[in-house]
């Protein structure tokens, strides 16, 4: 797990120039603790319920209409994904829901399966909807470098 915490922390530090300021996590409390031992603290994702979770990102992800342009004629969406976010964009064709049966509402929860970086990104939209738009604190050469797409949420 040191590993990772350092691969983090190097990140952020040397990548995007900032120190971590807001870590979500499925919280166990063994690795929770072990990374704040190394300088990582977290607050755990809000996880409770999924339907909430799935209607925050469908919302971000809706066009805006009064924001349509040669390349978005739709509307920009408040939410852009990064095309090397590789792990969201392969999973997210495959989130569904089951097909409906005597004992199960079909909307009721999707398929449990191939779904993590979507979960991460439902969790932190839902966990702090206000906090995610703090992303423009990320330095100028960062934004300016081709690289706003991850963080093209305007």
């Amino acid at each position: 797990m040191k590993e990772h915490a350092d691969a983090i922390l190097d990140r952020t530090r040397n990548t995007w120039g900032r120190e971590l300021f807001r870590v979500w996590a499925d919280h166990d409390p063994t690795d929770a603790n072990e990374f704040a031992g190394y300088g990582i603290f977290s607050m755990p994702a809000d996880k409770k319920l999924i339907r909430p979770t799935i209607e925050c990102v469908q919302g971000l992800l809706n066009p805006r209409k009064h924001l349509a342009n040669e390349r978005w004629p739709g509307g920009r969406p408040r939410l852009h994904i990064s095309a090397r976010c590789v792990n969201l964009l392969r999973e997210i064709p495959m989130y569904h829901y089951p097909d409906a049966t005597k004992n199960l509402n079909a909307k009721e929860n999707p398929v449990d399966k191939d779904n993590h970086a979507v979960s991460a990104l439902r969790y932190l939209v839902y966990s702090d909807p206000e906090g995610m738009m703090t992303v423009y604190a990320l330095p100028a050469e960062l934004i300016n470098d081709g690289r706003r797409d991850f963080l093209d949420m305007m």
